[in-house]
């Protein structure tokens, strides 16, 4: 349950703004304990405001920026910059930036403990489409995605669930800091054999490497 409005004007020049602001009351949650009982969420609020230009034009341009509360309250900043270019009706590419800043977003480690960090998320993601006519089509995508996550506060679910307390961790224990690179590459052939009878052929790349805080991106 919640409280959504949201809004979407379009203009005369085919130029696009929509806006955003939800309200989740209080509640428990017992999914990402994995098991280990229900815990209690703070009431959260979302605001977010994103535009795009005229996209029958052989360049637009769309962007958002937003913030949301995590769980336990703390802030994540967001912004987004795509740009499109379709000189033509058979080739159009396409180049999405998203980056958000997190702070305190809550994971589950192990039994009932949890770890809340501050993160940064880069995902970059680059597109190309061309159509060799009405039913061949070739795409190729290429997504990166990148996170890499402070650790910040150690908490610990109650026996019998609740509020999450805090939790002491012995010095010796490891980090729960980490870094996240992630590199998927897709290339898809369609063929439209008849109507309702496609033909797809489609290779996938991809790697998925966690190293530790004191490594870059």
């Amino acid at each position: 349950t919640g409280l959504f409005l949201r809004n979407t004007y379009t203009f005369k020049n085919n130029f696009e703004l929509r806006t955003e602001f939800d309200y989740f009351p209080k509640r428990k949650d017992d999914l990402e304990s994995e098991g280990n009982g229900s815990y209690d969420l703070t009431d959260r609020v979302v605001a977010d405001v994103a535009f795009g230009t005229d996209t029958t034009k052989v360049f637009s341009v769309s962007g958002r920026a937003g913030a949301r509360q995590e769980d336990l309250g703390g802030w994540t900043y967001s912004g987004a910059l795509g740009f499109t270019y379709k000189p033509n009706d058979r080739l159009s590419m396409d180049l999405d930036l998203n980056y958000r800043y997190r702070q305190g977003w809550l994971l589950h480690q192990q039994n009932r403990d949890f770890t809340t960090f501050n993160a940064d998320d880069f995902q970059p993601r680059l597109g190309l489409d061309v159509f060799f006519s009405a039913r061949q089509q070739f795409r190729l995508s290429m997504q990166w995605a990148g996170i890499k996550a402070r650790e910040d506060e150690f908490l610990e679910l109650p026996m019998g669930g609740g509020r999450l307390f805090e939790a002491v961790r012995a010095t010796t224990e490891p980090s729960d800091s980490f870094v996240v690179n992630r590199m998927t590459v897709q290339a898809r052939y369609r063929w439209q054999i008849a109507p309702l009878s496609d033909l797809f052929v489609v290779y996938t790349r991809g790697s998925n490497v966690r190293s530790p805080i004191s490594d870059d991106f």
